[in-house]
């Protein structure tokens, strides 16, 4: 999944180019990153499973159902509408920013390092660029999003870390990637989701 920094980013850059589609900031920026709050990732991602973990493509063409949880959300909230961006986003992180070929021939182990290296190692160029940190969300989400991070970080402690990680995609290329998602139009994948079901062309 993108980082809790590219995911304010993407939010950020979402409401500047709708500023009329968005009412309530703060709920916006607090339904960003919300999913990442719970510690059953499989429930609020809406993840699919698969007998073939090491089956990266399929994976992260399929694994995000951005559709379903459009079909069943009441988006009645500005915070709602952020928690479908926050899904989409993801999605696309792994479709866009990740080559095909490298997925094709990387092993798992070795994709989750080159993951956490190029994730770590982009956190200042997405604050500096755009303008974002976790001041941006409420206190009450900006303390749950703490104790998941410090969760996270306990459960991984002592793992060895990999001295080969690679940086998978550049800054540019995060960049681009940051106005993509941004660009997406939530309302029509809304629509085009709880009338058909049909995607709105994730992915390559």
């Amino acid at each position: 999944m993108a980082s809790v920094l590219a995911h304010l980013a993407i939010a950020k850059e979402y409401i500047r180019k709708n500023p009329e589609g968005v009412k309530n900031h703060q709920e916006f920026y607090d339904g960003s990153v919300m999913a990442d709050l719970h510690v059953d990732k499989d429930f609020t991602h809406y993840l699919g499973k698969y007998e073939n973990e090491t089956d990266l493509v399929r994976r992260f063409k399929e694994k995000f159902n951005v559709e379903k949880f459009a079909r069943h959300c009441k988006f009645d909230r500005d915070m709602n509408l952020a928690m479908l961006l926050h899904l989409f986003s993801d999605r696309s992180f792994f479709n866009e920013l990740f080559p095909k070929e490298y997925l094709q021939t990387v092993s798992l182990k070795q994709f989750r390092a080159d993951y956490s290296h190029v994730m770590d190692a982009h956190e200042t160029f997405i604050t500096e660029k755009y303008g974002v940190s976790f001041d941006m969300v409420s206190p009450e989400v900006g303390k749950a999003l703490n104790q998941s991070l410090a969760e996270y970080k306990a459960k991984n402690a002592g793992k060895q870390v990999a001295t080969d990680a690679k940086l998978v995609y550049s800054e540019k290329d995060l960049a681009k990637f940051i106005d993509f998602a941004s660009s997406v139009d939530l309302q029509k994948l809304i629509k085009q989701s709880k009338t058909s079901g049909v995607s709105c062309g994730v992915g390559k």
